[in-house]
């Protein structure tokens, strides 16, 4: 049986693409250095925020990226009020799995304060008892930690458990952790990318999860050699 689900935020449950896209390029503007073309951003969101300056901004390590950090997280909490929001059915399918006992945990390269605040003001953190963030662990997506922390704080198999994600980092950091894993469509990487990273499965919208019953393991076998066309399984 499938009894904890592992979820990521940022592209899986809320669609934070425009602010996070709209904090870097203000973040270059304010320290003066040159935009950059948004696919470079959003190619790498899910990893820590550091990730996502030096690699997708091309900020220099050093003094530098520490302040444009700090100028960053400002801008987050000024533009996201205004721009972020939950996808299609995250709220209505979560309550639901919640409501048939399902555990439902957080799996974010967020920092504990943002996303705490951020799950707040969606209302989800009723119903969501287990979160670990970018402060919890040493080694970040795509490696393994996150998903074994949500894990043993659950007392959870990773046979028990189905990693859901809207990126590569999460696809390979559920494999990684010997978990189920499904890709969600809508999010930051497409299809073509999720596939490539071997999900075990893929969803176009948050409840299709409802609809394949993954919490029953006899539902996810069907499903899984039947090649449910709804799901595009693969």
């Amino acid at each position: 049986m499938i009894k904890t689900l592992i979820l990521d935020f940022d592209g899986t449950l809320a669609d934070t693409q425009a602010c996070i896209v709209a904090s870097v390029q203000s973040t270059l503007n304010v320290l003066r250095l040159p935009s950059v073309p948004q696919e470079e951003i959003i190619s790498r969101i899910g990893l820590p925020l550091r990730t996502v300056l030096t690699e997708g901004a091309h900020i220099p390590t050093g003094t530098l990226l520490e302040k444009s950090v700090d100028i960053y997280r400002q801008l987050f909490d000024e533009i996201s009020p205004r721009t972020a929001h939950l996808f299609p059915h995250v709220k209505e399918t979560l309550t639901r799995l919640h409501d048939k006992g399902t555990t439902l945990a957080i799996a974010s390269g967020k920092s504990r304060r943002v996303l705490l605040q951020m799950m707040k003001d969606f209302d989800l953190l009723p119903l969501t008892g287990t979160i670990v963030c970018d402060n919890d662990v040493t080694h970040k997506k795509p490696a393994p930690d996150m998903a074994l922390k949500v894990l043993s704080l659950t007392d959870t198999l990773p046979a028990e458990a189905i990693v859901v994600g809207d990126t590569t980092f999460d696809i390979e950091m559920g494999r990684a952790a010997g978990c189920m894993t499904c890709g969600v469509t809508y999010g930051n990487h497409n299809r073509d990318i999720l596939k490539s990273s071997r999900a075990d499965f893929l969803i176009d919208n948050f409840s299709q999860y409802i609809s394949a019953r993954f919490h029953e393991i006899k539902i996810f076998q069907h499903f899984n050699s039947d090649r449910n066309i709804v799901l595009h399984l693969i």
